[in-house]
C-alpha cells in the first residue's frame, strides 16, 4: 500500500512538474544546430538566389538607373523580409545570437544599399560615411563569429565553412 501511495506521489509530481515547465524542451545544441544549418543557410541560401537575379540584371556596375535602383530595393525588402522569417529559436542563448544576426545582416544591407545610393546620386561624403559603417559592420561580423564559435564549443558543436559557390556555414554534433 506504501509503494501505491509513493508511486502515485511521484507521478503525480511528476506531471505536475512536467505541465510548469520541468522539461527543458529543446537543448542549446539542438537549438544551435537548427539557427545555422536551417535559419541562417536558408536565409544566406535565399539572399543569394535574389542578389544572383538583380546582378544578373544589372552587371557589375556601382552606378545604377533610377530603375535598376528600384529593383535593388525591391531586392533589399525582399531580403528583409526573409530576415524577418528566420525561425526565432528557443534558448536564450541561441535567441540572442539570432537577434544580433538578424540585426547585422539588416545594418549590411542597409549600408550597402546607401553605397549603391550615394553612387546613384554622385554623393562622395555620403559613400565616405557608408564605407565607415561597412567597417564598423566588419567588426560585428568578426564579435557575431567569435561568440557563435563560443557557444558552440561550449555545447560541442561543430561549425564549417562549407563553399559549393558560396560559402555558408553547416553545424554537427561533435
Amino acid at each position: 500500500m506504501k509503494k501505491g501511495i509513493i508511486f502515485g506521489f511521484i507521478l503525480m509530481l511528476s506531471i505536475v512538474l512536467t505541465a510548469c515547465g520541468g522539461s527543458e524542451g529543446v537543448s542549446v545544441q539542438d537549438d544551435l544546430i537548427s539557427f545555422v544549418n536551417d535559419g541562417m543557410a536558408k536565409y544566406e541560401e535565399e539572399q543569394s538566389e535574389n542578389l544572383e537575379k538583380f546582378e544578373q540584371s544589372t552587371g557589375s556596375a556601382l552606378v545604377l538607373t533610377d530603375e535598376e535602383f528600384t529593383e535593388l530595393k525591391k531586392v533589399h525588402d525582399d531580403i528583409i523580409s526573409l530576415l524577418d522569417n528566420i525561425e526565432v529559436p528557443e534558448t536564450d542563448e541561441v535567441k540572442s545570437l539570432h537577434k544580433k544576426y538578424v540585426e547585422f545582416s539588416k545594418n549590411t544591407l542597409s549600408v550597402s544599399l546607401g553605397v549603391f545610393e550615394s553612387f546613384k546620386n554622385g554623393d562622395k561624403e555620403k559613400v565616405k560615411a557608408e564605407t565607415k559603417l561597412m567597417n564598423t559592420l566588419r567588426q560585428d561580423l568578426f564579435n557575431f563569429m567569435t561568440e557563435l564559435n563560443m557557444l558552440a564549443e561550449e555545447h560541442d558543436v561543430f561549425i564549417e565553412q562549407v563553399v559549393d559557390g558560396n560559402a555558408h556555414l553547416k553545424a554537427y554534433k561533435k
